[in-house]
Order: structure tokens, then sequence, then C-alpha cells
């Protein structure tokens, strides 16, 4: 088993002067590597377990769609992520639970499903990416939990300025009419290229307030999310991705005395389990996009106390 650095998930794209692994011999064995399971590691109070996910069929495939041809599809088969796993999946599930996702010809998802593991296959959430002219991601429409015959959840578009920067999204929630906006996007820009840095959803500010994943960031984490958006935050994330081999959430719950918030009672946060996880490095700006949907996949508030960081870490694995 190895990890990479780089891939595009059915259409591997490798450099073999970043890949170093002793498993590899040859070019032959390089081309033969296949994406194949997603270890998920939780680091809790109550100890470190290891569950994975694997892929369990892939299949090429020839049909289209208003965003052009859907030319793959990929099966997982993922464990239970039960009521007291730091991971979970949004719809509610606690049992085992299959995937699905297909993809566009050009390596860019077009739908992500979840759906029971049992012989009724019921979907349970699903997810849909739709593109611009461009190619940008220009909605996600999200059935979570999936309701047949019911309306989306959520239904968010996304609008571009014209040098590709987020000028605003607007969320719809068909199954009441209203609507809810990301406002106040700010990039932080370092020569040619921009990071989202900060944007404010429902009054909450989302803050990535260290552009270098490594550094401690304003409140001793790399991500932050700071209700009223003014004042102490209610959650510190670290975030740690890199592409294509890991993505790493720590829940931050050390103290903020020395940033002045002396009473700052510290809880536990719940993540859920998001396609843009796993997906984001077939999307331009996927980081950004993870980013943004924090406002659906992190929950940085629960009513459990806690004084200690807790972890997940999800591992992209690959076999010849």
């Amino acid at each position: 088993m190895v990890r990479l650095l780089s891939f595009v998930l059915f259409a591997f794209i490798f450099s073999c002067t970043i890949i170093e692994d002793s498993d590899i011999t040859s070019q032959e064995e390089l081309d033969d590597l296949q994406y194949s399971s997603i270890e998920i590691k939780q680091e809790t109070g109550s100890g470190t377990s290891t569950l994975v996910a694997r892929v369990t069929s892939e299949r090429d495939l020839n049909f289209t769609v208003s965003g052009g041809k859907v030319t793959h599809t990929v099966y997982m088969d993922w464990p239970a992520l039960g009521v007291n796993s730091k991971l979970k999946p949004k719809g509610g599930t606690t049992t085992t639970f299959r995937s699905y996702t297909s993809f566009l010809e050009s390596g860019k998802p077009w739908t992500f499903y979840l759906f029971s593991s049992g012989t009724d296959s019921t979907v349970l959430e699903l997810y849909s990416f739709r593109y611009n002219s461009s190619g940008r991601l220009a909605n996600i429409i999200s059935r979570v939990p999936y309701v047949a015959g019911g309306p989306a959840t959520s239904n968010d578009t996304l609008i571009y300025k014209t040098n590709g920067e987020l000028a605003s999204v607007t969320r719809r929630f068909p199954a009441n009419g209203t609507t809810a906006a990301f406002s106040d996007f700010f990039y932080y820009t370092s020569g040619s290229s921009s990071r989202l840095s900060h944007f404010i959803f429902q009054g909450t500010k989302y803050a990535r307030d260290c552009q270098e994943q490594t550094c401690g960031g304003t409140w001793g984490g790399n991500y932050d999310v700071i209700p009223g958006a003014t004042g102490f935050p209610s959650g510190v994330l670290n975030l740690i991705d890199f592409q294509a081999e890991y993505l790493s959430l720590e829940d931050r719950n050390h103290s903020l005395d020395q940033w002045g918030c002396n009473n700052c009672i510290r809880y536990f946060d719940t993540f859920y389990l998001h396609p843009l996880m796993i997906l984001k490095d077939q999307l331009t700006d996927g980081e950004d996009y993870l980013f943004m949907y924090m406002v659906d996949w992190w929950k940085p508030v629960t009513t459990q106390q806690a004084t200690n960081n807790e972890k997940v870490t999800i591992s992209f694995n690959y076999d010849f």
C-alpha cells in the first residue's frame, strides 16, 4: 500500500519526482497504481481507532448529462461511524453504508450519494455538483437527509468575479422558500495566487487566520468560527491538507486565557462527512470550497465541555 501526493481520482497523473516509495520499482508499476481505500483515524479522549472505507467497484461509462458526459463511477463500502464517532454522516445513519460517485469526462464530480448497505439500498444523502460554461463550480445541491420526492435541503449558487474569486454565494432552502447569503469574502493574495481568507454566513464569521498550515493562527489554530463576527471564537480548528494524501482535522480545545478570553468554555466539536473532504482535489480552488463548506461539516459547539484536543485524519491509500 502506498500514498501519493497528487492524483486525479480515475485519470491518474503522476510525477516521478515527488513519489518516493520502495514498493515502486518501475514506471509500469507506477502506471498500475489504483485508488483503493480511505483510512479514518480518530484520536479522542476515549482512545484511538482506525476504520477503513474501501473501493469495491469502478465502472467506465459513457452517457450524456447537462454538464457533459459521465464517464466513470466509483462505489465504496464505509464502516459504521456511530453516535460517539468524531466524524459521522450528517444524515444521521449510525450503521455501515455505501457511497457512489459519478465523474464527468473532465474528472470533475457530478453526483455523490450515500446509501444504506442493506438489500434495499436506501438513499441517505445526495449531493449534486453543477458547473458554469467556464467549468467552474456553479451550484451545489444538497439533500441531507435525502427524502424521496422531497425538495433539496439547500441549493447554493456561486457567482465569481472576473479574477476568479468568489463574488457571492446564495443559499436557497427550497422546502420553505427562504434564502441565506454568504458575504464579506476576503482573499489573501501572495504573488499570482490567492486563497479565501474569511467570510460571513448568517452572522457568523469563518476565518482562515493562518495562511501557512503549520503556524499557530490567531487563537492557536489555523481556522476559527466567531459568532456575531466579532469577539472570541466558539470553535478553533487546525486543518492540515496534504493534497491527495491526507486531510487532518484537529478540534483545538486549549485554554484561550493568553488571548484575553479568561472564562471561555471549550466544547467538543463534531465533524460531518462531506464529499468535498474526498473530492476537493478534482475542483479548481477545491481548498477554498472545503473551507466555505465548513458551514455544513463543522459543528463547533456541542453540549459536552472539553479540555483536550481531538483529531480526525483521513488518509487516501493506493494499491497495485
